[in-house]
């Protein structure tokens, strides 16, 4: 179970965070929306796509001590993620999206 949230984790927190700004923008100009909805729909399918090759490939490594190493990477890069997820968000007010984001990727 560990191994599934380290996996999906990651790709889960960014159609999270790309799902609130599809809700913050459906209310917004047509036009807004019509730039997003693409890219969107886009992560959902690539999303679901992941999470099943994710799930296959762990039933098929489940006790391997290879996917145990990979586990305790993946631990770390989830964390390190997650920093820079949390700097991202404290540095847009202040250095804008594009210099925030281009940072943080």
């Amino acid at each position: 179970m560990v191994q599934i949230a380290q996996r999906i984790g990651i790709p889960f927190v960014l159609l999270l965070m790309a799902s609130l700004y599809f809700l913050e923008v459906r209310t917004g100009k047509e036009q807004d929306l019509m730039l997003i909805k693409p890219v969107y729909y886009l992560m959902v399918v690539l999303f679901i796509i992941n999470a099943v090759t994710d799930m296959r490939d762990i039933m098929r490594n489940r006790g391997d001590e290879a996917a145990q190493k990979a586990e305790d990477s993946s631990l770390k890069t989830i964390l390190l993620f997650a920093g820079l997820a949390i700097l991202l968000v404290a540095a847009l007010p202040f250095a804008g999206f594009l210099v925030s984001a281009t940072a943080f990727l």
